[in-house]
């Protein structure tokens, strides 16, 4: 084609698209918490609910959902074995590389019938990752600050290429960490009270894992106020009490309160999701619940 032929670009060409189109069927979501508290049981809970589940695991916690039969892959390293031929033989030993485990997922998950890819855990994976790019620098110290943008360059890629899958339903568990305020870049004085964002090596990455997901939400236990002797679970779905999270949720205000006592990540999918009648019947049910709450605390 001549460059008389080359067609000219004009402003006909540029055709905005309606927001209301936007596709909310399928939730990223990262959760985040302390050991122990069933943040892995969420991929059984996410097996019921939509069906074919696959996690990609780089703990050691899947005894938890033993009897649950869901499908997992393990990863004990970032990168593939630059050797192909060795590479092949740890991955017929179920030894397998993340990055190699989200080219399979890109790939061929949607033809496996796979609803959901979990991924257990970010904090692993941020580990797995740093290690190598220490390896690459040779540990030396002066290369302290280039291992760190290594680093955050390959844990965004991993974060990308999960958050990207358009045909299911994507969870990122990682473990909690507390940090001071200004450390950050937010306001605040040394010594503040720390507060808890998910646990990974490097904060300067922390705002593009906060910006990436639907949903940031923590996950913590604590004594019942109800009942005595026993623990309580509880989603924190917007920044409060020390946590940093968000949910991006189209309803005005918000439909999810930002501590939601439970222990299934699917009730808040279902609310978020519910028809307006619907929910205001909850939101009816929720009234009566908090006044009979207030009664008995009298």
């Amino acid at each position: 084609m001549s460059e008389e032929e080359v067609p000219l670009i004009t402003a006909d060409d540029f055709k905005p698209l309606s927001s209301s189109t936007v596709d909310m069927t399928h939730q990223n979501t990262l959760l985040f918490g302390p050991p122990g508290v069933g943040k892995t049981t969420q991929a059984a809970l996410l097996k019921a609910k939509y069906g074919k589940t696959l996690i990609l695991s780089g703990e050691e916690g899947l005894s938890s959902i033993k009897d649950d039969d869901v499908e997992y892959m393990k990863f004990s390293r970032y990168a593939a074995h630059s050797d192909p031929a060795k590479e092949l033989a740890a991955m017929k030993s179920y030894d397998y590389s993340l990055s190699n485990l989200l080219k399979f997922v890109s790939k061929y998950g949607e033809e496996r019938g796979y609803k959901v890819v979990v991924l257990d855990s970010l904090t692993k994976a941020s580990q797995f990752i740093f290690d190598e790019a220490e390896r690459f620098f040779e540990y030396k110290d002066d290369k302290t600050g280039a291992i760190y943008q290594k680093h955050n360059r390959d844990l965004e890629k991993v974060i990308n290429d999960i958050t990207k899958l358009k045909f299911c339903n994507k969870l990122v568990i990682a473990l909690e960490k507390k940090e001071n305020l200004d450390e950050l870049g937010k306001p605040g004085q040394r010594n503040t009270r720390p507060y808890n964002i998910p646990f990974i090596m490097g904060k300067k990455v922390v705002p593009y894992i906060m910006g990436a997901f639907d949903n940031v939400w923590g996950f913590y236990k604590a004594p019942s106020a109800t009942n005595p002797g026993s623990m309580e679970r509880f989603f924190v779905t917007q920044s409060i009490n020390g946590w940093e999270a968000k949910t991006r949720d189209p309803s005005r205000p918000p439909r999810l309160r930002p501590l939601e006592s439970g222990s299934d990540i699917t009730e808040l999918y279902d609310v978020m999701k519910m028809p307006k009648a619907e929910f205001k019947a909850l939101e009816k049910q929720r009234a009566t619940e908090t006044k009979e709450q207030q009664k008995e605390e009298k």
